[in-house]
């Protein structure tokens, strides 16, 4: 018997049993869903590398309130935690700090709230991202806390109207920023997800709410560490940052993860275990609808 008479046959008896038909079929579907759905999961976590140059150098640095035992994350730093551990880490390249907030800008009159942040001068040079248009700020313009600001592409395209903005004027919360830097078309994550960045503006002299976790910091390591003995110079810093800071930081603690598992977590046990659980439903599906 050909494979086609035996494909009519099948075709035959299923119509035969339309009840079965329909339950096997929605079955088949939504365990291949859910399968692709897992995969499109593993891949983005595990798989496809972050829009970053060097990635495996990159490592975030999180802070940990008293009690805390995490080992892969924690609370963003407090501006005086950062403005130390970027003066005396030695693993690490240099430190940069990121910090997000919704602000509104005014357009035509109106105002509109975007997502902000307040970035060090070195920040997309730790992450290794370079600029489509334009420049960066310098250190001094970032101690000024200058107006300036680099806008994603799809901020300019959108708000904007062009590609190449440089020069262009933002109302920000009342202030106006001189558009300075244009960023390339990147995916967007934790580290790079807002629409406009401004220099940060943290350093001695000048350590905003000390008591609050407001930076979410970067490093790039040397070539010669490894994550794990910046784990331990950060917590190590930490200590002596908290014996100089005892009013604002008593109890706290920080530590660092390479930077996918800052912005994934440690989800590879539950995905793992998920992806074979999809794989025998899978299967077992199959075998019925064969059956």
């Amino acid at each position: 018997m050909s494979p086609l008479a035996d494909v009519r046959i099948a075709w035959r008896a299923l119509r035969t049993r339309p009840t079965y038909t329909l339950i096997a079929i929605v079955t088949l579907s939504l365990v291949v869903g859910a399968g692709s759905a897992v995969l499109a999961v593993i891949n983005a976590t595990f798989i496809r590398p972050l829009p970053f140059a060097d990635e495996s150098r990159l490592v975030s640095i999180f802070s940990l309130p008293p009690g805390s035992q995490s080992t892969n994350g924690g609370a963003p730093l407090s501006s005086s935690a950062f403005v130390r551990m970027r003066e005396r880490l030695r693993t690490v390249e240099s430190v940069a700090g990121f910090w997000p907030r919704d602000r509104t800008l005014l357009v035509d009159g109106a105002g509109e709230l975007i997502a902000t942040a307040g970035i060090s001068p070195d920040y997309f040079q730790v992450l290794g991202v370079g600029l489509a248009a334009g420049r960066m700020f310098t250190a001094d313009e970032d101690v000024a806390a200058a107006r300036l600001a680099v806008v994603s592409s799809a901020f300019a395209a959108a708000t904007l109207g062009s590609r190449t903005p440089i020069g262009a004027r933002l109302v920000i919360d009342g202030e106006t920023f001189e558009v300075i830097g244009l960023l390339p078309a990147i995916s967007e994550g934790t580290f790079v997800g807002a629409q406009v960045y401004t220099p940060l503006g943290i350093h001695r002299g000048n350590e905003p709410v000390p008591a609050s976790t407001i930076v979410q910091a970067v490093a790039r390591l040397r070539p010669d560490s490894t994550p794990p003995q910046a784990r331990s110079e950060v917590a190590a810093v930490m200590r002596t940052i908290v014996e100089e800071l005892p009013a604002t930081l008593s109890g706290w603690s920080a530590g660092a993860v390479s930077m996918r598992e800052g912005l994934f977590g440690d989800s590879r046990p539950a995905l793992t275990v998920l992806f074979l659980a999809v794989c025998l439903l899978t299967a077992i599906a199959c075998a019925n609808l064969a059956n």
